[in-house]
């Protein structure tokens, strides 16, 4: 009787373990849910339950107090004391949409003491949209369509200075921003010439969908390249030397693969193929020229055998130099293709060695000293 009122009790008492844990899930995830959806009353409520049945979880309770100081703030905003809620609001910029969209209201708008930063109210409304604001995106385009185009504007009056103070604003949430900060740290305009920094601000523009962006991005890649840049290689995933040979057949191709290329490869195929082609019309042509006019026997005219026969051997000269410069344009781009496929092998055998050298301490615990192991690869 004593081992089943044991038994029964231990199973009482696994149950309520069990509940207790499900209703902390419960509150939990229904207080997280609230939150992002701004109902942050109903977050706190539900996160404070959970918080009694787990009262040493220190994260939950940090969530709690978050909740509390935002109804705080929320409250006195409606009430337009908007230093205060600057203040609350900033404390939690990394997480919460509607302290930063309210943020970027501040600053666009000069409500607080700091007056109006349009970086700043940038960076918060950007902060908002990718936690999920709906009204943030909305705001950023209004920006950008007010003050873009002024920008661009000063850029191409020569007022260097003044779009580079608005292009920097916009530098996180639009691409033409980032694609004329490229320009102008390439060429020094508004700023001292800084290659890295332009290169950075293209790919950033690329990336977001500005054509002249992918061709700056193209112009430095190659120079990289030549200099020997590895990761350009994956980076483009470009071939080896094998590549040569297999697309001998379609000249300008193998080049296309061996090498970051910002143009048709075709240009060198018709480039080859015509003068071939051409040439070789050209000598049937002079040929028959010859065979049908020169060595025609009713063709008692000397005078017009001899036109036949200057100009049957001009049209083979002709054939024979555009014959010959096809096979020079075929021939070279097979050799060209040959050498970057053998550099690009060699570019990644060298990236292959650097990932493969590593150093790294190990630290002794009895008396602090360490020795350095050094990873060659072998």
């Amino acid at each position: 009787m004593k081992y089943i009122i044991l038994f029964i009790t231990f199973i009482i008492f696994c149950s309520l373990i069990c509940k207790a844990q499900e209703d902390y899930d419960f509150y939990k995830g229904k207080g997280l849910d609230e939150y992002k959806n701004s109902n942050y009353k109903k977050a706190e409520i539900a996160l404070s339950e959970a918080l009694l049945l787990q009262p040493n979880d220190e994260s939950l309770r940090e969530k709690v107090r978050e909740c509390r100081d935002i109804l705080e703030a929320l409250a006195l905003d409606s009430l337009k004391k908007y230093n205060e809620a600057r203040n609350i609001f900033l404390q939690y910029e990394a997480e919460n949409k509607d302290g930063n969209f309210l943020l970027g209201f501040y600053y666009n708008w000069a409500k607080t003491t700091e007056g109006k930063d349009l970086r700043k109210a940038l960076y918060h409304y950007k902060l908002a949209m990718d936690s999920g604001h709906f009204q943030a995106k909305d705001s950023i385009d209004l920006l950008i369509n007010q003050y873009m185009d002024d920008a661009i504007a000063k850029f191409d009056a020569g007022r260097y200075q003044e779009a580079f103070q608005l292009f920097e604003a916009f530098r996180e949430v639009d691409g033409k921003a980032q694609y004329y900060l490229g320009l102008s740290y390439e060429e020094g305009k508004g700023v001292d010439v800084d290659e890295i920094l332009a290169y950075e601000y293209y790919i950033k523009a690329d990336a977001n969908g500005i054509p002249e962006a992918a061709v700056k991005v193209m112009k430095y890649d190659k120079e990289k390249w030549k200099n020997g840049d590895c990761a350009l290689v994956e980076k483009y995933n470009l071939s080896g030397a094998n590549v040569a040979y297999k697309y001998f057949m379609v000249p300008g191709l193998a080049q296309s693969k061996v090498r970051p290329n910002n143009g048709p490869y075709y240009a060198i195929t018709i480039g080859a193929y015509g003068t071939l082609a051409t040439g070789i019309a050209l000598k049937v042509a002079g040929n028959k020229i010859y065979k049908n006019q020169y060595w025609d026997v009713s063709n008692t005219d000397y005078a017009t055998a001899q036109t036949a026969y200057d100009k049957a051997k001009s049209m083979n000269h002709a054939g024979y130099i555009l014959i010959g410069t096809g096979a020079v344009i075929w021939i070279s781009d097979f050799i060209a293709a040959l050498a970057r496929g053998k550099k690009n092998e060699r570019l990644m055998s060298d990236c292959e060695q650097k990932s493969s050298f590593e150093i790294s301490p190990v630290i002794h615990q009895e008396d602090g000293s360490f020795n350095v192991g050094i990873n060659l690869g072998f």
